[in-house]
This record gives structure tokens, C-alpha cells and sequence, in this order.
């Protein structure tokens, strides 16, 4: 705290801020009504199922290993250096991301 208030006056508007913040109950749904009350169930199952694919797809780790992907089919002949690959990547997984979200709406 020492780091964002200089001050004791700073210091304790701090924690009473804190206090008053941190001691609130976020949401009053539980997992049992996210899970199976009527206004809750479909978009809790959608991010479940948005969740899911995203992970099985694969991409973090194409995003996190791109540069060296690249940097190896760069020394086998490919005419791309790494950072544009990756930024392609990047600009396909945009493209990818923008047409889902279009097509969320009937979903």
C-alpha cells in the first residue's frame, strides 16, 4: 500500500475503500442457478461451450510458438520472415474472431 499512498490520511482513505469494495458479494447467482435457472442457463452453457472450443482449437499455443514455427520454415525456403507469419496469424485469428461475433447473435 506504502507504493499508492504516500500519506497515513492516503493510507487509510485506501483501506476504507478496500474495506467497502472488497467485503461486497459480487453476484448473488450461484453455480446452481447459473447452471439450471431459466434466465441464466443458456448464456452460462454458451460460454461453457465458447470456453471449450477455443481451448481445443489450439490457437494459444500457435500464437505462442509462431516465431519459432516461423523461424524454421523461414530457413527451409518459406519467403515470409517470422514476425510477418506471425502477424498474419494474427490478422486470421482477427478475422476469424470478427465473423463468429457476427454470427453469435443467432446462435
Amino acid at each position: 500500500m506504502y507504493k499508492h499512498s504516500k500519506t497515513e490520511k492516503e493510507q487509510n482513505l485506501l483501506k476504507e475503500y478496500l474495506s467497502v469494495t472488497c467485503d461486497k458479494e459480487s453476484s448473488s447467482v450461484g453455480l446452481k442457478d447459473a447452471l439450471t435457472h431459466p434466465h441464466y442457463r443458456r448464456a452460462t452453457w454458451v460460454n461453457f461451450g465458447h470456453i471449450i472450443f477455443h481451448e481445443l482449437t489450439g490457437i494459444n499455443v500457435i500464437i505462442q510458438y509462431s516465431n519459432q514455427i516461423f523461424t524454421q520454415m523461414h530457413n527451409g525456403g518459406l519467403s515470409l520472415t517470422p514476425h510477418q507469419g506471425t502477424f498474419m496469424i494474427g490478422i486470421v485469428h482477427l478475422l476469424g474472431t470478427s465473423c463468429s461475433l457476427l454470427g453469435i447473435k443467432s446462435f
